[in-house]
């Protein structure tokens, strides 16, 4: 399998006891859950809609969303942000309609965010990241020129990053944003740029690959991401497609049940071998997950 050979091996055996499975501000504890009930403690937001790319994956219907009607407002975002923080929220996640590197204000928001003690954990597709005319294009305003100094400011900010990464075959992965050729040596470059600015070098790691969704062209790569990864330090989502948007189309490239069980079988036996989760962990996880599936039947019924 072709990979990144600039990023080194961290962890090559067992994992170290006090490791933490997690991305920086994705995940709290039981026991912060327990301590902060009826609290708000993260927050999913769209700040933009904005995308240059056209991966057939996404759940956003269109390319185009420039003319949706009900968007809040910069300053409403703020206002809701500062009441939030008043209840308890501690980190809030840039999961679209748009990639947040092309919205001109975004670098804004995260020094806003940063200034109240707030963690951003960001998905993008690192395409910007990777180009230093694009991060120039969008970010000259900040002083920021180059990819790597955007790298810089999203370290100030203590961003956690969530990079879109759907396979090391150049063909496949070019497929799954829609055919952008050249697209791939700058997600390359964005990851390079991320590790070599010590985002894998925190505790919990402060960068996260975004193998999803799963198809059947990815499949027999996903548990080799999903190892290569964790050994380098870098958290990894591995999930199927979301039958929604775009992504209706896609819905019959997922693999069967089977398939699916096998690889999460396999990736949480690799988890307990290297001491990344223990048994106990494991059970209380999948125990969580299956109530909130009951919960989410309850009220689709």
């Amino acid at each position: 399998m072709k990979t990144i050979t600039e990023i080194p091996v961290i962890f090559s055996g067992k994992f170290p006891t006090n490791f933490s499975n997690n991305l920086n501000g994705w995940n709290f504890s039981l026991e912060e859950l327990i301590k902060n009930k009826s609290k708000i403690l993260t927050l999913d937001i769209d700040l933009g809609n904005k995308c240059s790319l056209n991966c057939p994956h996404c759940f956003r219907r269109s390319v185009v969303l420039d003319k949706v009607d009900r968007k809040m407002s910069f300053e409403d975002t703020v206002l809701l942000i500062k009441e939030a923080k008043s209840m308890g929220l501690r980190s809030v996640k840039f999961l679209g309609a748009g990639e947040p590197f092309e919205n001109p204000r975004f670098i804004e928001f995260l020094r806003f965010l940063k200034s109240l003690n707030i963690i951003p954990l960001i998905f993008t597709k690192g395409h910007i990241i990777g180009d230093d005319n694009l991060a120039k294009k969008y970010n000259h305003q900040y002083g920021i020129n180059s990819g790597e100094e955007l790298v810089e400011e999203l370290n100030k900010v203590n961003a956690s990053v969530i990079l879109g990464f759907n396979s090391f075959n150049k063909e496949i992965q070019e497929k799954m944003i829609g055919g952008i050729h050249g697209y791939v040596e700058k997600r390359d470059l964005a990851l390079i740029r991320l590790i070599n600015a010590g985002f894998n070098k925190t505790n919990p790691t402060r960068i996260c690959i975004g193998s999803n969704p799963i198809t059947y062209e990815n499949y027999n790569e996903i548990f080799n991401i999903y190892q290569w990864s964790r050994e380098r330090n870098i958290y990894v989502i591995v999930t199927p497609t979301m039958v929604g948007g775009r992504a209706c189309d896609w819905k019959e490239i997922t693999p069967s049940k089977e398939k699916l069980i096998d690889l999460y079988i396999k990736i949480y036996k690799f988890n307990i071998e290297k001491g990344i989760q223990t048994k106990e962990q494991l059970r209380i996880q999948l125990m969580r997950e299956l109530i909130h599936v009951i919960k989410l039947h309850v009220v689709c019924i």
